[in-house]
């Protein structure tokens, strides 16, 4: 209903004349919600002589065209409500039927004008319980709040019941636990940064203790375990996402720093590998190799997102102190987190789906995530291979850019585009490792590979070199 169609409200305001400062402002305020659509009954304008003053007073408050009754509240109208004298009084006294018989009534409203010494209101003993609108400290915030009570047009309206949601039904994995720690991260970070590094501590206990269940513990089948993974795979999307929205919370309030990270990733790497003393298959933990690959290339693609350049510079050139079944004292680099899947290639050639690289291809299609675009995902996959080659030239196990075939020869490398810039370029050198610009520039023009980096058969495409995207004579050109 539109506000030129709907019938304006009616009230009646029931008051003392206490004090001749009071009748006027009781007067300023009728003359405002007048002006404000507002149909007023005032005894100042409604009132004539001759008039029967008590039954004036009865219609006002019975009568059904009366939508509602301001009872504006202050010293002297509480005393005469209270010891039911005058105008007042035989107001009170029909009015307090009426409030007492019906609990949830709407209909009479205290207006509080007045505070006593003590800044209690001075509200008369029939509705000493009822909410009610003040207007004797932030005036113009109370008069708002009386405006939409009239007008019923509430500042916060309840909103629409919506349909349940279909995940309470869906057989997903839970992160209930995880997803209420990110609620706990953003309160912290807004009213107490003390309790930012418990949260994250506790998110990773909690967050390993949900991938639990994406465990595979039983094998009918050992010739169809690559499809058990794939399901695995499928089912942690949801984790994924909520890894996703953490680090974002984090990185995004500056809260973020590499040694939590590492300890995270750290806690992550036996998950790929079988933890006890028991017969198993080495493919019945791809699902947890995939997710780690996964989850890594988001968490630099995140920090690349707030310029986090210095924690991601320290992520690169950490030593991850972490253990597998034969070892407990393994000592890996960034390097070590990017897996090679078997089920998931064993799955492609078997189902004969043709992929150069099944996982390229699966880590491709759930690149949608709302805070990292498809392109983002993408160009922080094949930034780490250019890390990783560059910081370590003579390593043989590089991290390989595994969905370089999904980047468009078009797309945009935005990080490496602004080298170009000297004012980017100083920010961004620190995770070549580099202290000046012509260190920068050097550490650019020592990426170098025997061969095209491709996958086996494909003999199309292969990964661009750092070259073609940006040219060491190119970094620092610009302002």
């Amino acid at each position: 209903m539109t506000t030129e169609s709907k019938k304006p409200p009616t009230v009646f305001i029931s008051y003392s004349w206490t004090t001749t400062d009071h009748e006027q402002w009781v007067y300023e305020l009728a003359t405002r919600l007048m002006s404000d659509g507002v149909m007023v009954k005032l005894d100042k304008w409604d009132l004539k002589e001759g008039n029967d003053t008590l039954a004036f007073m009865e219609s006002m408050v019975t009568s059904t065209e009366i939508d509602k009754v301001l009872i504006i509240c202050e010293r002297g109208y509480q005393a005469k409500a209270d010891k039911r004298t005058g105008g007042v009084g035989t107001e009170t006294e029909l009015i307090t039927p009426k409030i007492y018989g019906n609990v949830g009534q709407e209909k009479f409203i205290p207006v509080v004008s007045e505070r006593d010494e003590e800044g209690k209101p001075f509200l008369p003993t029939f509705c000493s319980s009822r909410m009610y609108v003040d207007l004797s400290i932030e005036y113009e915030k109370g008069y708002e709040r009386l405006l939409r009570t009239l007008h019923q047009a509430p500042m916060h309206r309840k909103p629409a019941l919506g349909a349940v949601p279909s995940f309470l039904f869906e057989q997903e994995v839970s992160h209930y636990e995880s997803s209420n720690l990110i609620k706990q991260l953003n309160s912290a970070i807004e009213n107490n940064p003390k309790r930012v590094r418990g949260i994250t501590s506790s998110f990773i206990n909690t967050f390993l203790g949900e991938l639990k269940q994406l465990e595979i513990t039983s094998i009918d089948n050992p010739s169809l375990l690559d499809e058990t993974v794939k399901e695995k795979i499928d089912e942690s999307l949801p984790l994924r996402n909520v890894y996703i929205n953490f680090i974002n919370s984090l990185s995004e309030s500056d809260e973020i720093d590499s040694d939590w990270i590492v300890e995270l990733f750290e806690s992550l790497y036996p998950l790929a590998h079988n933890q006890k003393n028991n017969s198993y298959y080495e493919s019945q933990f791809d699902q947890f190799k995939f997710f780690i690959t996964e989850l890594f290339i988001y968490t630099c693609a995140i920090l690349i997102k707030h310029n986090q350049y210095k924690v991601l510079s320290e992520v690169f050139n950490n030593e991850f102190h972490t253990k597998n079944f034969t070892n407990d004292n393994l000592k890996i680099r960034f390097e070590g987190y990017r897996f090679y899947i078997e089920s998931l290639e064993r799955l492609n050639e078997r189902l004969g789906y043709r992929k150069f690289s099944y996982t390229g291809e699966i880590l491709s299609q759930r690149a949608d995530n709302s805070l990292i675009s498809k392109e983002e995902f993408l160009n922080t996959d094949l930034l780490l291979h250019y890390i990783s080659k560059i910081l370590r030239p003579d390593e043989r196990y590089f991290w390989f850019p595994t969905t370089y075939m999904y980047r468009s020869a078009y797309s945009h490398f935005k990080l490496l585009s602004k080298l170009k810039s000297k004012r980017h370029a100083e920010k961004i050198k620190c995770i070549f490792n580099a202290d000046t610009i012509e260190e920068l520039k050097l550490s650019i023009s020592s990426y170098s590979v025997a061969q095209p980096i491709r996958v086996q058969n494909d003999y199309f495409n292969q990964a661009p070199h750092i070259a073609s995207i940006i040219k060491p004579d190119e970094i620092a050109t610009m302002l």
